[in-house]
């Protein structure tokens, strides 16, 4: 009998940007022009370092969580892809398709309300997180990118970013779409055939 073996993890590294407002500026914030908020100290993004584990990842998301949140805010999951071909797979209508399916049953799941930011989002209507595989624009709900990153600066190589969640009120909801997006891309070139 043949042991079967676990495909490798085909993620190197997880990122996260978080929009919202702080009271005291946190390390690695930068001013978001898409985020609106008034009578806060801080308003923008704060970032993380590439990160080797989801749980490290959502730890860091929970520790930098934003104080004040609203429509303008959201929370982007970036993943470093680990070669060429795994990244291309990703660039494909099946894993558009595969995404929007997935993240459908997450927002059922997760009882997220009808109309709110998550939906108005997944639909493409919201300027900052549009639908498509358009690689000429960034605004995507997934985007594709070899070129220089907040998280991954010069160095950044094979990352696609989620821009489809907000920043939840709830910091457990935006923990639980970090996995989602983690588990999801992570299964999908893993298990997928191709």
């Amino acid at each position: 009998m043949a042991l079967e073996l676990e495909a490798e993890n085909p993620i190197t590294s997880i990122g996260v940007e978080i929009e919202g407002g702080f009271n005291e500026k946190p390390k690695n914030f930068h001013l978001d022009g898409s985020v609106a908020m008034e009578n806060v100290n801080y308003v923008g993004e704060v970032d993380s370092e590439p990160i080797s584990d989801l749980k490290e990842a959502q730890k860091w998301t929970s520790d930098n969580y934003p104080k004040w949140l609203n429509k303008t805010c959201a929370i982007h999951i970036n993943l470093e892809i680990v070669n060429d071909e795994q990244f291309n797979r990703l660039k494909t209508v099946d894993f558009e398709k595969t995404f929007t399916q997935n993240a459908i049953m997450w927002g059922k799941k997760n009882h997220i309300n009808t109309g709110s930011s998550f939906w108005t989002r997944l639909e493409g209507r919201n300027a900052y997180c549009t639908k498509g595989l358009d690689t000429r624009t960034r605004y995507k709900q997934l985007n594709f990118t070899n070129e220089r990153t907040h998280i991954y600066g010069k160095n950044g190589k094979n990352i696609i970013e989620c821009r489809l969640f907000p920043s939840f009120q709830k910091a457990k909801l935006s923990l639980s779409a970090v996995a989602f997006f983690y588990n999801l891309v992570s299964n999908y070139l893993r298990y997928s055939s191709y």
